[in-house]
C-alpha cells in the first residue's frame, strides 16, 4: 500500500550548492517540492537530530561539521516520499547523491529519515531549532 505523506531531506553544509539536483532527482520519481528553508543548526539541534552519534568518538566532528556553514530543508510530498527520499540520498559511497557527492563517512552531505515516524520526529527538532534562520 502507498502513503502520501510529507518527508524531507536536509542537505549538509558542504552540498547546499547541490539543492537544485535533489530537487530534480525527487521531481523525476514523481515527488513534488513543497517547500524550502535555510537554517543554521545549534550544537543542542544536531545533539536531538542524531541522538545514536552522541557519544561516540566521532560526536564532536559530527557537531563541527553540522553547524559549520547552513544547511537546507527541502520538503517533499508524493506517494512513498520517505521511501523514495532514502533511495535518492543513497547510501554512502554506494549509490545515489551521496555516491555523486559525499567526501566520507562523517560528511556524508545528505539526511533523510528512515521512516515515516523519524520523518515527523525530525522535523519538530528541526523545528525548534534554536539557531535558525527559517523553517
Amino acid at each position: 500500500m502507498s502513503t502520501r505523506v510529507e518527508g524531507y531531506m536536509l542537505i549538509k553544509p558542504d552540498a547546499v550548492m547541490y539543492c537544485d539536483e535533489v530537487i530534480r532527482r525527487a521531481n523525476s520519481q514523481g515527488l513534488v517540492c513543497t517547500g524550502a528553508d535555510t537554517i543554521r543548526l545549534s550544537e543542542d539541534c544536531v545533539r536531538n537530530l542524531y541522538p545514536e552519534r552522541m557519544n561516540t568518538d566521532f560526536e564532536q566532528t559530527i557537531i563541527d561539521y553540522m553547524t559549520s556553514g547552513d544547511c537546507v530543508v527541502v520538503r517533499f510530498s508524493g506517494e512513498n516520499v520517505v521511501e523514495k527520499l532514502k533511495q535518492i540520498k543513497g547510501k554512502t559511497y554506494q549509490s545515489g547523491l551521496r555516491r555523486d557527492y559525499a567526501d566520507n563517512f562523517i560528511h556524508n552531505s545528505f539526511h533523510c529519515p528512515d521512516d515515516d515516524d523519524c520523518c515527523a520526529e525530525e522535523l519538530n527538532v528541526l523545528s525548534k531549532n534554536d539557531g535558525r534562520t527559517s523553517l
